[in-house]
């Protein structure tokens, strides 16, 4: 997000995979992370990209996000990549709607899983979130120090982008699936990460601190 301008958010690894931006308005430095950011004002912004069965091949990872908001009225989406068609295939980064905890959902075809983290985000400041699979769990960081983690449906599977076909889109925001699009954020975020490999906890804390470092 460090464009500032335009409808194209580029993607500064090797895939490419750019998104167009979707009515999200660009903010200055100064109320930013790093760079530029991106706002989203609840009501249908967001940042979409289109592309088969995005990071097919990765069993595990790490996502990672500076987010602000104090809104969680809508389950708000960071991260989703989803089957646009259907409500069978999705994985989604968000808060939950009353406790303002991160979640990470997954679900291919089968028994939707739920895992949650205990701190409320919801307080208009930024924070820097982490979900991560090591191929059979899941992790949550939030501010660079490891959450306990709460089952809330499913299994604590670790089930990643390897584990979720069908898919036709990623996107930041939002989520677009079942025809639609749903659980639009409110607030800012900056500095989206995707990586394929699962980061140690030394390295979220130093991804933390440099980002903290501007408050």
């Amino acid at each position: 997000f460090n464009e500032g301008y335009g409808s194209t958010a580029y993607d500064s690894s090797s895939n490419q995979s750019n998104g167009t931006v979707t009515n999200a308005t660009w903010q200055s430095r100064e109320q930013c992370i790093s760079g530029k950011c991106l706002y989203f004002d609840g009501t249908g912004d967001y940042v979409d990209a289109t592309t088969a069965d995005w990071l097919s091949s990765d069993s595990l990872g790490t996502i990672s996000a500076w987010i602000k908001t104090s809104d969680v009225s809508s389950y708000p989406t960071i991260f989703s990549s989803a089957d646009y068609a259907s409500s069978l295939y999705y994985m989604v980064l968000n808060l939950e709607q009353t406790t303002g905890v991160i979640r990470f959902i997954q679900k291919n075809n089968d028994t939707q899983d739920t895992v949650s983290g205990t701190t409320n985000l919801a307080d208009n400041n930024w924070h820097h979130v982490v979900v991560q699979s090591d191929g059979s769990n899941y992790l949550f960081y939030v501010d660079g120090n490891l959450e306990s983690t709460n089952l809330d449906a499913g299994s604590d599977s670790g089930d990643w982008f390897a584990d979720t076909p069908n898919r036709d889109n990623f996107d930041i925001g939002i989520m677009k699936w079942n025809s639609t699009t749903s659980y639009p954020f409110n607030g800012h975020i900056d500095e989206v990460k995707v990586y394929n490999y699962v980061r140690t906890q030394a390295q979220i804390r130093r991804d933390y601190n440099a980002g903290a470092s501007g408050f």
